[in-house]
């Protein structure tokens, strides 16, 4: 009887174990199903990101476009008026000016990409390490 009680025992104590292990993993898969959703919710942003990046880019290459054509305006001016100092003046601030656009621009595509990288590498560590405690907690 001392045997048949040992058992119980041990019967009761490994079903308090895969009733704690149940829990586990029931916590786990929620926090899966919560990282798929973090994943969806990511990755709208990052398509969000990706449309605004193209839409800088657009910006970028308008900035470029009207950078060369002041700076070609530049050219003819100087070459046509010669000693237009104030016309010349005139064209390089404005130059100057669509460079310092064009520089912001820049540094903004490269915040955003930074943003979107750094987002998608957390988010990717998480699913990661969220699928290895998955992974123990069955196996366990």
């Amino acid at each position: 009887e001392g045997k048949v009680t040992s058992l119980r025992e041990q019967v009761a104590a490994a079903e308090s174990k895969q009733e704690t292990l149940a829990a586990q993993v029931a916590k786990i898969s929620a926090e899966l199903v919560a990282a798929r959703d973090a994943e969806r919710v990511l990755t709208d942003q990052t398509a969000a990101a990706k449309k605004s990046f193209a839409e800088l880019e657009g910006q970028k290459a308008a900035t470029d476009a009207a950078l060369s054509s002041s700076e070609s305006q530049c050219s003819e001016l100087q070459t046509s008026i010669g000693t237009s100092e104030s016309a010349r003046l005139e064209l390089d601030l404005r130059a100057n000016t669509l460079a310092v656009e064009n520089a912001s621009l820049e540094g903004k595509v490269a915040e955003m990409e930074k943003q979107v990288q750094s987002m998608s590498s957390d988010h990717e560590a998480r699913l990661a390490q969220l699928e290895v405690d998955r992974k123990g907690l069955h196996d366990a």
